[in-house]
């Protein structure tokens, strides 16, 4: 018999299919592998970044809810609808006791509504020194209700260091 195929031959054939065998044993089972394992371990980054991302959010969890408190005085809100003209009216009489004026008359008006917000007018009449009412007008524009004060009217009392008052307020609220 004669010889087809020299021993050089031969071993690079050899050589040959174990590389073609084994390129196919990695494409076919190895790579899938890698890449189930890419997916699982893109998966546990975005899990543990989620995780730090909340478990921030639980370490600031009671700086939250004083500002939150701080939004809904005195009141119990878990499941409940507030009303925003009672929330209005307990934030104006809590910056009134705090910068020391007095308020003389609180009258909130009919609220108007649009289909995205609805506007709370308060007419109010005060009386006290320009110090409290300066912090007192300063207290509601800076407060978390967002108060705009549409009308202000200052009438200095006969024989007296006080001043009078009146006020319109509006505060918008998002329906």
């Amino acid at each position: 018999m004669i010889k087809i195929i020299s021993q050089r031959e031969k071993s690079f054939f050899i050589i040959a299919a174990l590389v073609i065998i084994l390129a196919m044993a990695f494409n076919y089972i190895v790579a899938p592998l890698l890449k189930t394992n890419d997916t699982y371990s893109k998966e546990i980054s975005v899990s543990r970044s989620r995780i730090l991302k909340y478990m921030h959010l639980v370490d600031k969890k009671s700086g939250i809810q004083k500002k939150y408190s701080k939004l809904l005085p005195g009141l119990n809100t878990r499941g409940q609808a507030t009303d925003s003209m009672l929330l209005a009216l307990t934030t104006i009489e809590r910056d009134a006791k705090a910068s020391g004026v007095k308020i003389i008359d609180l009258r909130p008006r009919q609220t108007k509504r649009s289909t995205i917000y609805k506007e709370n007018i308060v007419d109010l009449k005060t009386s006290g020194d320009i110090v409290s009412q300066t912090k007192f007008i300063y207290g509601l524009e800076n407060s978390l209700l967002y108060f705009e004060v549409r009308r202000l009217q200052i009438i200095q009392k006969v024989n007296s260091g006080e001043l009078e008052a009146n006020f319109s307020l509006s505060q918008i609220s998002v329906e």
